[in-house]
């Protein structure tokens, strides 16, 4: 069992026709554990996820999967390829980096401890 989980959920409907900056406050300690992210068109999209409270990244730049097929973002995708602790309070920012994507679905799963 992996204990308590936290997920968050970014959908943007429509077309995003530029970049787009997305921020959530965490709500106690917890770690990034799993990134699943898609968008409906077959355009260029990426999504890194960084710590702004400590200015670190906390995953590589990954490419947005496109139609029905999402990206994923696991250990070999973190920064360091380490599960990153968050403390509580820190803010998460999630900068999507469009060039013609379409209605972007990202969910994240943290570990909470």
């Amino acid at each position: 069992m992996l204990g308590a989980l936290w997920t968050v959920t970014i959908n943007s409907v429509g077309a995003l026709s530029e970049s787009k900056d997305y921020y959530v406050k965490v709500p106690f300690d917890c770690s990034l554990f799993h990134v699943s992210m898609c968008n409906l068109t077959n355009g260029t999209t990426s999504v890194q996820i960084k710590n702004v409270t400590t200015s670190e990244s906390i995953t590589d730049d990954d490419a947005v999967g496109e139609g029905s097929t999402p990206t994923e973002i696991n250990l070999d995708d973190m920064a360091d390829d380490t599960y990153p602790h968050i403390s509580k309070g820190d803010v998460i920012h999630f900068d999507v980096d469009d060039t013609d994507g379409d209605d972007v679905l990202i969910v994240a799963t943290f570990l909470v401890g």
